[in-house]
Formats: C-alpha cells, structure tokens, sequence
C-alpha cells in the first residue's frame, strides 16, 4: 500500500491600509449581495406557497400535485443570479 503524501502551504497577508479597505468593501459587497438575493428567494418562495394555496382553494386544482403542474416556482440558477446581481448593480452604487 502506497503512503499518501500530502502538502499544504499557508500564507499570511498583510495588507497596508488602502488594501485592507478595499478587502472590508469587497466583503461588504459580497454580504450584501448575497442577503439581497436571499430575501429575494424567500419572496418569490412565498409567492409560490400562495398561488398553490389559491389554485387549491379556488378549485383550479383538485389535488397538490395538479397544483404543481399549474404553479411556476421561479429558481435562481447562473442566469438568473446574473441578472438580479446585475440590476442590484444598477439599485445600488459600490
């Protein structure tokens, strides 16, 4: 049985002041963006519970399933998050 070698190499940064700042922006920016598309999908998610709920009680839908077939569930895929990462771009100056 041959051994298993492995290596790992750690580094340190120490960034001066103007990089340190630009770090904190980024990582600000990042937050952001991300609990900004979180809010997002619980929302649409939400919208979802509800038109299901609606197509069952109005009688458009007999069961869950033909409730399902008949609701879009809108899901954040790379085209998606490109768009709405975009236009959060465009809302909100960095």
């Amino acid at each position: 049985m041959s051994e298993l070698m492995r290596l790992a190499f750690k580094y340190k940064l120490c960034p001066n002041r103007r990089q340190e700042q630009a770090f904190r922006n980024f990582s600000g920016c990042c937050r952001f963006a991300y609990n900004a598309l979180l809010v997002k999908e619980k929302e649409d998610y939400q919208e979802y519970l509800e038109e299901l709920e609606s197509r069952r009680c109005f009688g458009e839908a007999l069961n869950e399933d033909e409730a399902k077939a008949l609701c879009v569930k809108l899901t954040l895929n790379q085209y998606t998050f490109n768009y709405a990462l975009k236009r959060l771009k465009e809302e909100h100056l960095f």
